[in-house]
Parts: C-alpha cells; structure tokens; sequence
C-alpha cells in the first residue's frame, strides 16, 4: 500500500488539486466523451504536467478500461464545475470504484472523492487465466 498511496494516489492528488481547477478546464473541454473508444485516463493524466511515476502508470494501465472511462468522465465534470477531485485507494478482491460528491458549504469548499479499490500490485486475481489457484 505505500507504493499506491505514495506514487498513484500523491501523483493523482496533485494533478487535481482545486488550486488547478481553472487550469483544467480546458483540458477537460477537450476531452471527447463521445468518441466510442474510452480516452486513455494515462494519457489524459500526464496531459496535465507531465508523466507519473511508472508505479503510477502501471496501476492506471491495469484499470478496467470502464473505470478508467468513468474516472476521465468524472474528472471532467468535477473540473467543468469548478469542483476539486481527491483520490484515495483501498485493498480489495476486485476492482471497484466509489465516488461521492460534497457541495460548497459557508465555511468549506465541496469536492469529487473517487475511491479506487483493487488489489495489492502483483497480487494477481486468483481466478486470473493462467493463475495457479484458480485452475
């Protein structure tokens, strides 16, 4: 877990911090939502300063290509709405992905959470093609 919280989730943090909001929106408008391809998430990540760490690029990579759809989607909304994004990981089974969303309040700004779980890195799934326990 401190490999993800330190190269995926610090790198991913940084991007999107509400600081950066308004330096994103153009990039969010750019994004073609439409198109019948899902936008690569890496690409579109390291379009904001750069490349992440290869940790980071690794775990990105290996998303489901629907999550990786659905976090882009959810990145571009929080950005058009001026909203900044957080992102925290958690170990589990399979790949999963919860998202809440916190309006402006008087005292604090509202936010997009996009909590990522999988499993650890290189702890392959045991039903996996090709893997020993799942044969």
């Amino acid at each position: 877990m401190p490999t993800l919280h330190a190269h995926v989730v610090y790198a991913l943090n940084g991007k999107f911090r509400p600081a950066r909001v308004g330096q994103l929106r153009e990039m969010a408008l750019g994004l073609d939502m439409n198109a019948t391809e899902a936008p690569s998430l890496r690409t579109l990540i390291e379009g904001i300063d750069g490349p992440v760490p290869p940790e980071a690029a690794e775990f990105i990579d290996s998303m489901p290509s629907s999550m990786a759809y659905g976090v882009a989607a959810i990145c571009r909304h929080a950005v058009l709405a001026s909203k900044g994004v957080v992102f925290t990981w958690k170990a589990g089974y399979d790949w999963n992905l919860d998202i809440s969303d916190t309006p402006d309040t008087a005292s604090t700004p509202g936010g997009v959470r996009i909590e990522i779980t999988s499993r650890y890195p290189n702890d392959p799934h045991p039903l996996a093609s090709g893997s020993q326990t799942g044969s």
